[in-house]
């Protein structure tokens, strides 16, 4: 088609006025069929876009996500959190779980452990728990058993050694003492009540004094406090062991009971 120029009727003389500026357009031919799925290209021609499109539905106040590449669906709230209840955590800065625990109770016991008995025969401990603590907390510890057998000849005697693995931080004991209660006897014992504390390498630990006057049906017990230590999480080691080396016979605990309570 030709340039055509526009023009507009004047009443007042009765002619036809060329528009100004004078403006002409031309006719756009395309090649390809228009439809409501293709588009016009630059070059003049009707095409269809690539790829094949998005499909699925939703559902509302449910979680959208992709069942494959190209196709949409709904989270069931059967399983998955709805809408409403995902914008609960809106605002929240950091993890959750780390901001529960800081704000747990602060007396918490954190294991308990059982054993019908225990028994060692050398001056080689034989471990019998252990017991993962958090760092930067204090912690009651308490063990206590009756002993069923004692080593008599060479007057060997019992020794219980609580070791902390792990020197960094600084944790310390604190408190510690052991009691012993015989069978005819109406109270409780100290025993000691600053039972040895160790420092070896990179380790701590509390070792009761040798229980030599046991006899079995003797009630015995040991209780003591430690702190972490600013970083690190630290396990504690549980052990029996003789105070010297029997010709004979073995030290026996029974009915051990351990109880590690979260103070703070």
């Amino acid at each position: 088609m030709a340039d055509t120029i526009i023009k507009k009727w004047n009443t007042g003389t009765s002619t036809f006025d060329e528009l100004y500026p004078r403006t002409t357009h031309t006719q756009i031919v395309a090649s390809g069929t228009p439809s409501s799925t293709t588009f016009l290209r630059g070059d003049g021609q009707w095409a269809t876009p690539a790829g094949t499109g998005i499909s699925g539905s939703g559902t509302a106040n449910q979680i959208t996500y992709w069942t494959n590449t190209t196709t949409v669906g709904a989270l069931s709230t059967a399983t998955y959190p709805s809408l409403t209840e995902l914008s609960y955590v809106k605002g929240v800065t950091s993890a959750l779980q780390t901001q529960l625990n800081a704000k747990a109770d602060s007396s918490q016991l954190v294991d308990t452990y059982k054993a019908t008995q225990t028994t060692a025969n050398s001056t080689t401990p034989v471990t019998y728990h252990s017991v993962t603590l958090l760092a930067g907390h204090y912690y009651q510890i308490v063990v206590h058993g009756i002993w069923s057998k004692l080593a008599t000849t060479n007057s060997v005697g019992a020794v219980i050694n609580v070791i902390c693995n792990d020197l960094t931080g600084s944790p310390t004991f604190h408190g510690v003492f052991e009691w012993l209660q015989n069978t005819s006897a109406t109270a409780y014992t100290i025993e000691n009540n600053v039972v040895n504390l160790v420092t070896s390498g990179t380790t701590l630990a509390f070792t009761t004094t040798a229980t030599t006057g046991a006899v079995s049906g003797t009630y015995w017990g040991m209780k003591g406090l430690i702190y972490t230590g600013t970083t690190v999480n630290k396990t504690l080691t549980f052990q029996i062991s003789t105070s010297g080396a029997p010709s004979t016979g073995s030290v026996a605990l029974d009915r051990i009971a351990i109880t590690a309570e979260r103070l703070s």
